[in-house]
């Protein structure tokens, strides 16, 4: 990545309102760069959404989970 592409995607960043926002210019500045096919960006959080998860039935632990809270590509 050239430092061009990088300021573009900070001063994007700045610009943004909300973590959501923040994390979607992210992943998508960086999958419009040059060989990058997808980007995304998983958080560690409590598995109060779990209920939806396909891998439930196969989970040991719902106290910490992964989310998926941004992708691109």
């Amino acid at each position: 990545m050239n430092i061009d592409s990088l300021q573009r995607i900070i001063l994007a960043v700045a610009q943004s309102q909300g973590l959501d926002s923040v994390l979607q210019t992210i992943v998508r500045g960086l999958a419009e760069q040059p060989d990058v096919a997808l980007t995304r960006i998983w958080l560690i959080g409590p598995g109060d959404i779990c209920s939806s998860c396909p891998m439930q039935s196969v989970c040991p632990n719902q106290i910490r989970c992964l989310h998926l809270v941004a992708s691109a590509g």
